[in-house]
């Protein structure tokens, strides 16, 4: 880590990075190329946005390439905004290679989308960060996913559900089987409700087991299965082989198709209580969809115990926040 990141601004690293990538500009080779995005002042800029948007709370970061400057966006509390710095072009590739290079990713290959992720130190937490890189018109955009460790993001306690909703939650999770979805867009908090489930079920006599793709959150006594589709192992025979390994508790990470949705139902009654997300806009919508799917609604109405549809709500700042009485008029 560099020790004087936090007495820089993103505008000073920017103009650090970019003089740094002007005297070097005319190496070419991938070896030079690789050589010029490990330099010092380009990991700065990398490590200070990591680190900034860490710091303000956000669950991902936007690098977006444009026509002549780049743009940088945090997704907080479930809203994208837009850091003021802008990134010169000029720079940008290299950015871009730095953060595949942190991913272990070909830095060469620019016109397919690649997928990667890497694991970052913040004042002594590790972050489990998830890099998505899509090739547009003007360069490769990058979206990174901060994915904090820590137990207690994951404890329901911290989820600020209502009372109600909390007692609600906490009755499905003792159910002894049957399917619990969870429902909602993306960046919804799906998962972080279901590792909230997971977490509050674990013990030493469940055999919790669930399918990710990928495994977001490490829980430690929990057998975490996780998708690979370079070598063929999709949900499909990933939850072909859980269904032999005596589960009690099955969660699987998304409802993608037509076969997942048809064995998660089946699975459901077999006696134990299954976890699902699906990206859906209600709970209504999830009985459409798996209609659509081609499960039965007899089997829905008995292997379904609860659909948990939900949606990220911004936070009244505690410093400037006023109580004040509401009117008809208001």
């Amino acid at each position: 880590m560099i020790p004087d990141i936090d007495n820089r601004t993103l505008a000073d690293l920017l103009v650090s990075a970019q003089h740094d990538n002007a005297s070097v500009r005319g190496q070419r080779s991938n070896q030079s190329m690789a050589h010029t995005v490990t330099k010092a002042p380009l990991v700065e800029l990398v490590d200070y946005i990591i680190e900034d948007a860490l710091g303000k709370g956000a669950s991902d970061i936007h690098v977006e390439p444009g026509p002549e400057v780049g743009r940088l966006r945090y997704r907080i509390d479930g809203n994208l905004q837009i850091i003021n710095s802008q990134i010169p072009m000029s720079l940008y590739g290299n950015l871009i290679s730095r953060l595949k290079i942190m991913c272990r990713l070909n830095i060469a290959e620019c016109r397919l989308p690649q997928d990667g992720r890497f694991s970052y130190d913040y004042h002594g937490q590790q972050i489990d960060v998830r890099a998505s890189f899509v090739p547009l018109i003007h360069g490769e955009k990058s979206v990174l996913r901060l994915l904090n460790r820590a137990d207690s993001f994951m404890d329901i306690d911290c989820l600020d559900l209502s009372d109600g909703n909390k007692e609600r939650l906490l009755s499905l999770c003792h159910q002894s089987s049957g399917a619990i979805i969870m429902a909602g867009p993306v960046n919804s908090g799906k998962t972080t409700v279901l590792y909230g489930a997971l977490h509050l079920l674990n013990d030493s006599q469940k055999n919790i087991l669930t399918i990710e793709d990928p495994v977001e959150y490490q829980i430690p006594g929990i057998n975490q299965l996780q998708i690979n589709t370079k070598i063929g192992l999709d949900f499909a025979d990933a939850l072909k082989a859980a269904l032999r390994q005596d589960y009690d508790v099955l969660a699987i990470g998304e409802i993608r198709t037509a076969e997942v949705a048809g064995m998660l139902i089946r699975a459901s009654l077999a006696g134990h209580l299954v976890f699902a997300t699906i990206h859906t806009s209600s709970a209504a919508k999830v009985i459409y969809r798996l209609l659509d799917m081609g499960i039965k609604p007899y089997l829905l109405s008995i292997s379904i115990k609860g659909i948990v549809a939900q949606r990220l709500l911004p936070r009244l700042c505690p410093d400037c926040c006023q109580a004040y009485i509401v009117t008809a008029d208001s």
